[in-house]
């Protein structure tokens, strides 16, 4: 989730839906789809960027690679937001709620690097992107088991240090996702089996886990230089009681990371456990093959 360079200004218009995903199109500031992972045989396996040293138990020191902090205003339903040393401390209809920095995208070709902050006060997932260009905290998108990708502008300063972290915070335990899943998607492969229900199971590390998608974004007529169309399915993951988000994306035409032409793969990245363990789940493609019921 980029900005495009302005002059003009364009956007990749995500429609948000339980049913139904239309395709990112050149039309406003932001590009609403998550930055794809590397696709190919060299991306399986592969750790979080900025995160993959983490093997800290909750409640105790969490490691990152990476020290982030801002400061701002939302102009919706967020008001305050700040994060200082990754913890964050946000604003959401009018309630304060805590998260983590536990990842971070940079996104050089747009200009843009994100902050990825995890919150699980309430007992859901929430999942919030905040977009810096340079030291400006400029815009965010937000997801919730209530709230489907939400977008707002955002107005205040941010900042990015590449040195290491330590930073203590516990994560409170999460329920599956109570309300309507993403439905109509199918994805069969050998470590994967998803569900037109929105419910399925994805095996990594030799875990098999139980997942269930709580919300989408569709980008299949996105294309750059480096990649073309993709769908995703944002996920809570359970296995032997581990608690987990990830993102897990739906590739479909040939790539220049090495798919074949009309090729197929789906690929978990942005994977993180928050209970009874915190760690990173490691970016990982799955062969496989999906479609879905408009």
């Amino acid at each position: 989730m980029v900005d495009l360079h302005t002059s003009p200004l364009l956007r990749i218009a995500l429609i948000v839906g339980a049913l139904a995903l239309s395709s990112c199109v050149r039309a406003a500031p932001l590009p609403d789809c998550k930055q794809p992972l590397l696709v190919g045989a060299q991306a399986a396996e592969r750790p979080n960027k900025g995160a993959n040293r983490l093997r800290a138990e909750e409640g105790v020191e969490i490691r990152r690679l990476f020290t982030a902090n801002a400061s701002g205003l939302g102009s919706t339903r967020l008001g305050r937001v700040e994060v200082k040393g990754n913890v964050a401390e946000i604003e959401i209809d009018g309630k304060p709620v805590r998260g983590f920095v536990y990842t971070t995208q940079d996104w050089v070709e747009y200009g843009y690097t994100l902050l990825d902050v995890i919150v699980t006060e309430g007992g859901a997932y929430t999942v919030l992107y905040l977009y810096c260009r340079g030291d400006q905290l400029t815009d965010v998108y937000w997801e919730s088991y209530s709230d489907s990708l939400q977008y707002e502008k955002l107005s205040g300063s941010c900042a990015l240090i590449d040195d290491p972290s330590s930073t203590r915070f516990t994560f409170e335990p999460v329920g599956l996702p109570p309300g309507e899943l993403v439905k109509g998607y199918t994805v069969q492969g050998p470590n994967i089996a998803f569900n037109p229900d929105g419910t399925g199971t994805i095996t990594i590390m030799d875990t098999t886990f139980s997942v269930r998608a709580f919300s989408f974004v569709g980008c299949t007529d996105c294309v750059t230089a480096q990649r073309r169309g993709w769908e995703e399915l944002h996920v809570h993951m359970t296995a032997d009681g581990q608690e987990c988000f990830g993102v897990l994306y739906l590739y479909g035409a040939a790539s220049a990371q090495g798919l074949p032409v009309d090729g197929q793969a789906a690929q978990l990245g942005y994977g993180f456990c928050t209970r009874p363990r915190v760690k990173d789940l490691p970016n990982t493609l799955l062969q496989a093959s999906w479609s879905v019921a408009r």
